[in-house]
């Protein structure tokens, strides 16, 4: 067995934490045998009702923007994505202090590295009356540099899916690489917000990126997707080869905003900003 192999499975360092490191949480799932782990009670719901009021401001900022006002400020492409830099309502990070304090530790134990870094962090709105800028099956690192495969999405709803507002819809299967196309790096070559700007929304659809529903079918083998409820404290940790999507449902209304962060080794992000500026 490997060090890697034998590093902490971050849901379950924080599942056995005692009383002196923070509540204790509820597990589900299993990263690293599903590629996925759902962590109940994970984080502090307060100061996330801020988090929430902010992006909410912003959002709704730009919802009232002509076509042209978004061209003319550089912002078209967030009729197809929905998604603002995290640094617009949390330049800090303080996010990460809100977490109950073993998960970052644990991921760090996960991804087999001293030190964490973060890339392509945001808050997003997914509107379920606009499913054409909603998510498609999809490998979070086809759209960020493998970094050798060592990536960790951790990603925590500012709003109850409950049903009335889409979650995310997994494949709870750790898989070994990726199945899809990659497209670059947001921050580096080949920026994958341009394809929105360039062919529209049917871009997340209908490119190579997205991965067909009987592609997913076949990789999955027989394994049930999964759709988990989730409160406000709740948050999902998953590989970066993890096959995910928004969770659409029939009948719903109610948009549903969510940060990610995407965490990878320190030593590989420093590598990859300095291949983006330089």
């Amino acid at each position: 067995m490997t060090g890697t192999d034998q590093a902490r499975d971050p849901a379950r360092t924080a599942e056995t934490s005692g009383a002196q490191d923070g509540p204790q949480i509820r597990r589900e799932g299993d990263l690293r045998r599903d590629g996925v782990a759902l962590l109940r009670g994970a984080i502090d719901p307060v100061p996330l009702q801020g988090l929430l009021s902010r992006s909410q401001d912003i959002f709704t900022m730009l919802e009232g923007m002509s076509e042209e006002e978004m061209k003319a400020r550089g912002v078209a492409d967030f009729r197809f994505h929905g998604a603002l830099n995290l640094a617009a309502v949390d330049p800090e990070l303080n996010i990460l202090g809100w977490m109950h304090p073993m998960l970052m530790p644990s991921v760090s134990d996960f991804l087999d590295c001293e030190q964490l870094g973060y890339r392509n962090n945001i808050a997003r709105r997914i509107y379920p009356t606009r499913p054409e800028s909603s998510s498609s099956f999809h490998q979070d690192l086809q759209f960020l540099k493998p970094y050798g495969g060592q990536m960790v999405t951790v990603w925590i709803t500012l709003e109850a899916c409950d049903g009335t507002r889409p979650g995310l819809e997994i494949l709870p299967k750790r898989l070994p690489g990726l199945a899809g196309r990659s497209v670059g790096d947001y921050l580096g070559d080949s920026p994958v917000f341009k394809p929105y700007v360039d062919h529209g929304p049917k871009i997340a659809h209908d490119s190579a990126v997205a991965l067909t529903e009987a592609g997913v079918a076949e990789l999955a083998g027989g394994q049930p997707l999964w759709r988990p409820q989730l409160a406000v404290g709740d948050i999902l940790v998953f590989d970066g080869y993890t096959i995910h999507r928004s969770a659409l449902a029939p009948g719903m209304t109610q948009t549903r905003t969510s940060v990610e962060l995407r965490c990878v080794p320190h030593r590989l992000a420093a590598v990859a900003e300095q291949g983006a500026t330089g």
